[in-house]
């Protein structure tokens, strides 16, 4: 129920095969899980048309992805993690933790508005304040921006951002692009940068504000 939130959120679909990838199983199991999750209420299924979830399922996925984000926020405040490191030790521990344990880590950090990668956290209730945002690679050249959010599920790609300045919180500017899906040329804390275009798919940022 994640991933089919986070799927439809970035994508506007979560097919069988985009959650076969990120579940690595085979789309068949997913539509064996599907049509279970159906018939208990939490999402509704439509063979070749995608899967949303019900308002029921939506609560349960923002309650698991509440957890894995105070987790990330834990690990890297207080247990000195670093943003890549810690997106696969929250997936292993997300369905593990007591609400009492959750009260636990939101008394110590106080501030647990987003996460290491800039996504925001679920609030206790279920609501969710996400930034109107977009990805990097639907910018143009000119544009002055903030990053608000990365993906964070590659710790490769996390580490080689966070080697580049690109952070969330960080100012860049778009000051080149290369014809032919060729290098985007973006300044970052006064220095100029080249992120391929596929990268730029993983940044979400913001135009910045006059």
């Amino acid at each position: 129920m994640k991933f089919i939130y986070l799927l439809r959120r970035r994508t506007g679909n979560a097919s069988n095969q985009a959650l076969a990838e990120k579940l690595n199983v085979k789309p068949a199991t997913v539509t064996k899980m599907l049509r279970r999750l159906a018939t208990l209420g939490y999402v509704v299924y439509e063979p070749y048309h995608g899967t949303e979830l019900t308002e029921l399922g939506r609560k349960v996925a923002l309650h698991v992805l509440r957890h894995h984000r105070l987790l990330e926020l834990y690990l890297v405040r207080n247990l000195g993690y670093t943003w890549d490191e810690v997106h696969s030790e929250a997936e292993r521990l997300e369905h593990a933790i007591s609400e009492k344990l959750e009260q636990r880590i939101v008394k110590n950090l106080a501030d647990v508005r987003t996460d290491p990668h800039g996504q925001p956290v679920p609030t206790e209730d279920g609501q969710i304040h996400e930034e109107d945002s977009d990805v990097l690679s639907n910018y143009s050249v000119g544009d002055k921006l903030c990053v608000v959010e990365v993906l964070d599920h590659d710790s490769d790609v996390l580490r080689y951002l966070g080697s580049l300045g690109i952070l969330p919180g960080r100012s860049v500017e778009i000051i080149g692009e290369a014809p032919f899906e060729g290098p985007i040329r973006i300044k970052v804390n006064s220095k100029i940068r080249e992120i391929t275009p596929k990268l730029a798919t993983m940044i979400y940022a913001a135009r910045q504000r006059e």
